[in-house]
């Protein structure tokens, strides 16, 4: 169910790089490549709150109905701190990225709210191990995203209205998976509150921002020294190169909680390890086969 969710959410994000190439020029898709590359880097604690969450959830043995205000609270927080400094930091990016005005990197800033705060409601989902309401969080986020892509091919919106249709997409999904989770079980107080979250948060965003801040630093660079024309299309060809990347992400959330709340299994992990290995032989098999790896 979960491989089958990722796979749905993936392919509509690949659908949505297809409305904005179609959408856009080279340039301009260079541009908004670059933001949704920042956007990812700058939702890192998203990642990181969706799995600190998930891990207290059962390895506390939380009751099924019962979630950590203080997980929720704190996701707001980090949230609008994140958004705060992308819009104080705009009249940079448009300098750097090369953009026609501040309000793509506002619109990201604040996109990156409702995006951490959902990685924080599909933590305690998945700590629950709730697969069928998680898997349905991680669809709608990825619908959200589409429409928001149809909008902006069918209106012909700019660069800046693409990021303003995905902020809305994003807090229009972020209050579905809200009402997914609950919204009456995010009353439980907790001992010390957000301060007993704050190093889990930081030890999960440091391991999770490695993955992110070098899968995507080069979209951000070729933005920069490559011309705009170029820099569209080095965006769109590293989407392929990232899908078997993404593509097994199911599996670590599958097998997370498990660990959490029963401590290390070995059979669980090797076979997690066997999982994750099929989807990427999978993948450089499809490669070969379609001559994308050749020289």
């Amino acid at each position: 169910m979960l491989g089958v969710a990722a796979a749905l959410a993936n392919g509509l994000g690949y659908a949505l790089t297809v409305l904005f190439t179609r959408s856009f020029s080279p340039a301009e898709y260079g541009a908004l490549g670059a933001l949704l590359g920042v956007g990812l880097i700058g939702g890192i604690p998203a990642g990181g709150m969706q799995y600190v969450l998930a891990r207290r959830t059962a390895a506390h043995r939380l009751p099924l109905g019962s979630n950590e205000r203080s997980g929720l609270l704190l996701a707001l927080a980090v949230g609008g701190g994140l958004g705060a400094l992308t819009v104080g930091l705009s009249p940079a990016a448009k300098a750097f990225f090369h953009l026609d005005s501040v309000w793509p990197a506002v619109w990201l800033g604040a996109m990156l709210v409702p995006f951490v705060v959902t990685g924080a409601l599909l933590g305690g989902l998945l700590g629950h191990e709730q697969y069928g309401r998680f898997a349905t969080g991680q669809v709608v986020a990825a619908v959200a995203r589409f429409l928001a892509g149809v909008v902006t091919a069918a209106v012909g919106l700019s660069v800046s209205g693409a990021m303003a249709a995905l902020a809305v997409g994003t807090l229009l999904a972020a209050l579905v998976v809200w009402q997914l989770s609950g919204p009456a079980t995010w009353r439980r107080r907790a001992g010390h509150g957000w301060r007993r979250l704050l190093p889990d948060l930081w030890r999960s965003s440091s391991a999770i921002a490695g993955v992110i801040v070098l899968s995507n630093v080069d979209l951000l660079l070729a933005r920069h020294f490559l011309s705009r024309e170029e820099s569209g299309q080095y965006a769109l060809a590293s989407l392929f190169a990232k899908a078997c990347l993404w593509g097994a992400q199911f599996v670590p959330a599958l097998v997370f909680p498990r660990l959490a709340g029963q401590g290390p299994g070995r059979g669980l992990l090797l076979r997690a390890a066997a999982a994750a290995a099929a989807v990427g032989g999978a993948g450089i098999k499809q490669g070969f086969d379609q001559g994308l790896l050749g020289v």
